[in-house]
């Protein structure tokens, strides 16, 4: 991502998975904060997917005030 956007992302309620990133806790939202001072480069943050079983889990991104779903193959084709 872009240092200077804030990213949100989230699985639905209704689906058994959920995301980390860094040392926090399974969540079923999480927001990377916008950073500075790195301008015109991408930045990388190390995160997760927890599920139960093989699944193609949608996850809401919104950043930018823009929002999209992407659909993330977890063991399991998309």
């Amino acid at each position: 991502m872009r240092p200077h956007v804030t990213v949100e992302l989230s699985v639905d309620a209704g689906t058994d998975a959920g995301i980390t990133y860094g040392p926090a806790e399974r969540s079923r939202r999480v927001v990377l904060p916008q950073c500075y001072p790195l301008p015109g480069r991408w930045i990388v943050y190390t995160g997760g997917h927890h599920v139960r079983k093989p699944m193609c889990l949608p996850v809401q991104v919104r950043a930018d005030g823009n929002e999209a779903l992407a659909r993330i193959p977890v063991g399991a084709a998309c």
